[in-house]
Parts: C-alpha cells; structure tokens; sequence
C-alpha cells in the first residue's frame, strides 16, 4: 500500500445504554493508535446524534473535523455499516464493532502491505489472552470454517464493487470475503495481532455454533457465486 493512502474507521451503535457506554473505549482506542484514522463514521439512531456529537466534542476533539455521523434507517447492523461506507472518502475501510477494540499498531502495516492488496486479513487477541492470527484466502476455499476474521480491512473500490454487506447472511463477515475473492481481490495476512476481542461484552452475539444451514449458504457461495433460492 502507498504511504499516502487513507483509512476509514467505521463503528454502529444503537439500542440500550449499556451499547452507548462503550463508545468511551471506543474512542480510546482510536486516540491511542500509532497511526490515526482519516476518517471516522459512525451509524447510529436519530435520537442519539446529538449525543454522539457532542462527545466527540468534548472529550475527543481531535476526531471532530474528521468525523461524520450517518442516521441509521434500520437497526441491521449490515445494513447500518454499509449506509455508513456510502459517506466514506478514503482508499480502506476498517470496520470496528462498538465492543472491539484497536491495538496501538493497528493501521501501522498500511504503509508495508503489497501495494495491490486489497484485503489485509487481521489477527486478533481475545480478553483471554489468545491470539488468532490472521488467516489465508486459501481458508475460503478449503470449506474450513476457520475463516478471515471479521474486522480485516478492504479496499472501497472492491467493497463498493460488491455491494458491501449481505444481511441475508447471518455469516455476513464470511460472505462479505468470499464475495470479495470471487471479484478477484488480493489478499494479504498481517503478521501481527492488531484487535483485541472482549468475548464476553454484553454487546457479543453469542458464539454457538449458527444452525448447519448457514455454513451451507456459504458453501453454495462459494460454489456458485449465489444466495441458494
């Protein structure tokens, strides 16, 4: 990647109060990065712009000239994101769930990685201490269910090219990687671990197993390049 490419950090919060009081950390995460983010978007409920405004202003100043605020239409977190991804400018997109967190180091492989990446597959730790590493594309099309984690970041020109998330899979992270493969994108694994995972946030989908016939939707995508009918 160039040195002068930018990066979007892309969060979405809404519902109870116990998601707003993680923004705090949210922010904090941010504020501690070696390498800042460009640009920051967050999705959220009418009723809470002008809370999420102000506190930027007044406890994260530095972040308000590059920070943009999108009223959700639609409490779907794939949804909201790719609402979100519609304002943003730069060249990558970090999405960041609201109970995730940054390393300092997160952004620092931007300037190193292969200039025609367009996916940097991440690894992250969990508050237990374990570290999972940054997995290959190879994992894609091998049916391993250990797949690209989530939060790795892509380019918006693959991103935009197919169509962002697709809410009609629950395995939405996996599909949005399988699709980004099929369009033919470049992948490249960070060789350092650079989000930390709170597995047990309150704001945590539940880590069962999802029923058989989710894994199979993503199996017939990636036969097929299709959502089975």
């Amino acid at each position: 990647m160039a040195a002068n490419e930018t990066v979007a950090t892309i969060g979405c919060v809404w519902g109870e109060d116990k998601y707003f009081d993680m923004v705090d950390g949210w922010f904090d995460c941010l504020r501690s990065l070696n390498r800042k983010p460009d640009q920051i978007v967050i999705s959220t409920t009418p009723d809470k712009i002008a809370f999420l405004n102000s506190k930027v202003i007044n406890q994260y100043p530095e972040f308000h000239s590059i920070l943009d605020l999108v009223t959700g239409t639609t409490c779907v977190i794939e949804e909201m994101t790719n609402e979100s991804v519609k304002v943003v400018k730069t060249d990558w997109i970090s999405v960041l769930a609201i109970d995730d967190r940054l390393l300092p180091n997160a952004y620092d492989m931007l300037s190193t990685s292969p200039q025609n990446a367009d996916v940097i597959s991440i690894g992250m730790r969990t508050t237990l201490g374990v570290d999972i590493p940054a997995r290959p594309i190879e994992n894609l099309w091998a049916g391993s269910r250990s797949m690209i984690l989530g939060p790795s970041y892509i380019r918006k020109t693959i991103w935009d090219k197919i169509g962002g998330y697709d809410s009609r899979y629950a395995l939405s992270d996996w599909a949005l990687w399988v699709m980004a493969a099929r369009a033919g994108a470049k992948f490249w694994c960070s060789p350092t671990i650079t989000h930390l995972i709170d597995i047990n946030s309150p704001g945590r989908i539940s880590s069962s197993p999802f029923p058989e016939d989710e894994y199979r939707k993503i199996d017939i995508l990636r036969e097929t390049g299709c959502f089975p009918e």
